[in-house]
């Protein structure tokens, strides 16, 4: 009975793990578009 418990636990906190990276994961993409574009602009920066 405990390691069931103990199982549901672990499945419970990796579901709420995986619940907060898919709430982030907007938020990521748009980081990493801002981040490719300045590299873009820093590329153009430099060849000039």
């Amino acid at each position: 009975m405990e390691n069931a418990y103990k199982t549901e636990r672990q499945n419970y906190a990796d579901l709420a793990e995986l619940r907060n990276i898919l709430y982030d994961l907007p938020k990521k993409k748009e980081e990493v578009a801002g981040l490719k574009s300045n590299m873009e602009h820093m590329k153009q920066l430099k060849m000039n």
